[in-house]
């Protein structure tokens, strides 16, 4: 049930390796962890200047990577600081 990927090309499957070769010749899990520590920075500031706490939890474990959930109903004050 449900197996169909919704396409039969496999131009996505024959890229894995130059995907992976692509990511380990550009230090790829460095740029992940910079990444985060750079997500962490921001949630930390953007919780300094509003009081909201976050939404999400921190994940040592660098889960949400790059990406974080941001209550944007009291951001009004800072929005000029986002774009």
């Amino acid at each position: 049930m449900f197996e169909w990927t919704g396409t039969y090309d496999p131009t996505a499957l024959l890229a894995v390796p130059a995907a992976i070769a692509f990511q380990v010749h550009h230090h790829w899990q460095a740029m992940r962890t910079a990444c985060h520590r750079l997500l962490l920075e921001a949630s930390a500031r953007i919780q300094a200047l509003t009081g909201l706490l976050p939404v999400s939890p921190d994940s040592s474990d660098g889960w949400a990577g790059s990406h974080a959930a941001v209550a944007t109903s009291r951001l009004a004050c800072c929005s000029a600081l986002a774009w």
